[in-house]
């Protein structure tokens, strides 16, 4: 369940609660709430286990791509190499190679930044999500604590 699943079970909570007359105050069955809570702790850490997951799924991708652009400058290097023989071949085979390596640390780059800024803004998210979801709790127990 996720944490919007569990705001929206808060929120039908709270408004399916019966109302004290003459009040803006609701009586929630403490047992459902209890359960909500006790879910809601137990199903946030997988979502924070997800965004974990996605991070290192990027950082995976991230090393991969690089041992693959460390292919392809060796390719690059290897074919120069072997073209030595003839100066103005050996030349732009070299510059070739250069060109490569820069355009594959651009792409490096780019996908590192990509990745840093989809974790922040799945960690930005999820912060938010769970100080609602806190505001929420401390709320109906605040409530709950008037009723008494």
């Amino acid at each position: 369940m996720t944490i919007e699943d569990f705001l929206d079970k808060m929120e039908q909570l709270i408004l399916e609660a019966g109302r004290v007359p003459f009040t803006n105050k609701r009586v929630i069955e403490e047992d459902d709430l209890v359960t909500l809570l006790d879910a809601l702790r137990r199903d946030v850490p997988n979502e924070i286990q997800d965004a974990q997951n996605i991070v290192k799924e990027r950082n995976h991708i991230l090393a991969e791509a690089e041992e693959e652009a460390k292919k392809i400058v060796e390719m690059a290097h290897n074919r120069a190499d072997s073209l030595i023989n003839d100066h103005i071949i050996a030349k732009k085979a070299q510059e070739s190679a250069k060109d490569l390596m820069d355009a594959t640390k651009k792409e490096r780059e780019a996908l590192r930044s990509d990745a840093f800024e989809y974790a922040d803004a799945v960690f930005s998210q999820l912060d938010q999500n769970l100080n609602t979801a806190l505001q929420t709790i401390r709320q109906a127990h605040v409530e709950l604590k008037k009723i008494k």
